[in-house]
């Protein structure tokens, strides 16, 4: 029986997480939804459409959404909902939005019908997302549109249009006075005839892999300056495809950059030659290393030498059946071994006595006083 209750309750229990996933998907989207039902009245919003309304969430609940639409949109609203609701098909546009403070706002919007049991429509989930950037960008493409010419031609980047075999169907005027030439004997010729034949196989390449996949590249090659010397340029090429999705042409943008690859040769060069001589100093610092290490085993080893020369003296000088004292030139006692010790114990060598008044009675196994040099 209790079997039988855990089997009963587990699918409740995977309903309950799901509608929690659910619940958490919906407020935190990075996009606004707003859920109404077929009056318009707002059942349902989550945190993102608040920010957008400019409401608390709280409040939202209960109003008409069609308040927050700008008048001059609500008959694009009430068709776009009052078709959704009749055929249940999805709602796609883009209309001005009124936020609470009256700040008004593009949106674009997409309505999903929710249904009942029925298969009939009675709520709407809405997807709502700020457009206003994009629709400034929009309105600031169509106004450059109409200067765009005048710009093209008083540009101080070149730029031209070609065809898939590289005849050149457009150059500005900063094409021209680059390559001293008029437009005459420009358009209407390949510009391969302005690059050496060496590279252009590399730049067939690059056109050919231009796609609506891989639309832009960038790329530097050489160019024959009208001097006949050779020179660097850079450009920026696009593929260009008509509202159909065909293809046009190919538009590109340049710059001369002959005097920035010759200072990167003069950097490159510069760089190999502090290379080669970073290398030369530290093979010159890893000789020296090693000589020092040399220097340090050769110290070491003559350390060790005398430590065990004067190893083998105190060994002498404490065991020999001799009566031994270190004398100063100033006839003070600095050292006695330990047979003079016994001889004379009430001579403390630290005190430095003199000599000729600490041994005043000869030892009885004779004795040796050595004067080092000091």
């Amino acid at each position: 029986m209790e079997k039988r209750r855990e089997k009963l309750n587990r699918p409740r229990a995977d309903t309950l997480d799901d509608q929690k996933k659910y619940k958490a998907l919906y407020d935190f989207a990075p996009v606004g939804y707003v859920t109404w039902d077929e009056r318009g009245i707002i059942l349902e919003v989550n945190h993102t459409a608040a920010k957008l309304l400019g409401m608390k969430k709280s409040l939202l609940k209960g109003l008409s959404f069609k308040q927050f639409v700008a008048p001059a949109e609500q008959e694009l609203f009430d068709q776009h909902q009052m078709s959704l609701f009749h055929s249940g098909e999805r709602q796609t546009f883009e209309l001005q939005l009124i936020r609470s403070n009256g700040h008004p706002f593009f949106a674009f919007l997409s309505f999903i019908g929710i249904s009942d049991r029925k298969d009939r429509v009675v709520k709407c989930l809405a997807l709502i997302a700020d457009i206003s950037a994009r629709k400034q960008i929009e309105e600031e493409l169509q106004k450059s549109e109409k200067r765009y010419r005048h710009i093209v031609e008083d540009q101080t980047e070149l730029i031209c249009r070609y065809r898939s075999d590289g005849i050149l169907t457009f150059v500005n005027e900063a094409y021209c006075r680059f390559f001293n030439k008029n437009k005459g004997e420009l358009i209407g010729r390949s510009f391969f005839t302005l690059i050496p034949e060496k590279d252009h196989e590399q730049i067939r390449q690059m056109i050919a892999s231009l796609s609506e996949e891989r639309p832009r590249v960038t790329h530097q090659h050489r160019i024959i300056l009208p001097d006949g010397m050779i020179g660097w340029q850079e450009w920026t090429n696009r593929i260009i495809y008509n509202k159909k999705g065909l293809f046009v042409e190919y538009q590109a943008v340049g710059r001369d950059i002959t005097d920035l690859k010759a200072a990167e040769e003069a950097l490159r060069k510069a760089h190999d030659k502090l290379e080669y001589r970073v290398k030369e100093r530290t093979a010159e610092l890893q000789k020296e290393r090693q000589c020092l290490l040399e220097e340090i085993e050769k110290h070491n080893l003559t350390e060790e030498a005398l430590r065990k020369s004067e190893e083998r003296f105190r060994s002498v000088f404490d065991h020999i059946g001799v009566g031994i004292a270190l004398i100063s030139p100033d006839m003070e006692i600095l050292v006695l071994n330990p047979q003079m010790r016994k001889w004379f114990p009430h001579v403390d060598a630290d005190l430095k006595p003199l000599c000729y008044q600490s041994f005043n009675a000869p030892p009885p196994g004779g004795c040796l006083l050595l004067l080092p040099d000091l």
